[in-house]
């Protein structure tokens, strides 16, 4: 685990791996999905971990462009391996549903308003 808090975690891996604003949202949805599954627990121990499987997943899923799981996991402190080893396992704990619900799209809509952030409005 990081020597860092959650949130900033979570800006470190915007910053280094350049993603667009609608990952954040998406990560957002799909920590969500994750834990409301009951397959993935949401505690001190396993945010991180979590945030960057949720993290690669997003990016790819929202991003036309992005970087190799390699340098995800550089940027996110983990080996490939195990970086490989998050993103499937969090893949298997949503069932492998990406689909945005509609609580995706509510989300976007209050930080897009809320903040006047534009570039988040689809």
């Amino acid at each position: 685990r990081p020597a860092m808090g959650a949130a900033e975690y979570l800006q470190r891996l915007c910053r280094h791996g350049n993603c667009s604003k609608g990952v954040v949202v998406c990560i957002l949805q799909l920590v969500l999905q994750a834990t409301e599954s009951g397959e993935v627990a949401l505690c001190h121990g396993t945010v991180h971990k979590l945030i960057l499987a949720a993290f690669v997943v997003a990016v790819k899923l929202r991003d036309d462009h992005y970087r190799s799981n390699a340098d995800y996991a550089s940027i996110g402190r983990v080996s490939l391996a195990e970086l490989n080893h998050l993103e499937v396992t969090f893949l298997k704990a949503i069932d492998w549903d990406l689909q945005m619900t509609d609580k995706y799209h509510e989300i976007l809509e209050v930080i897009s308003k809320r903040y006047g952030v534009p570039a988040l409005q689809e």
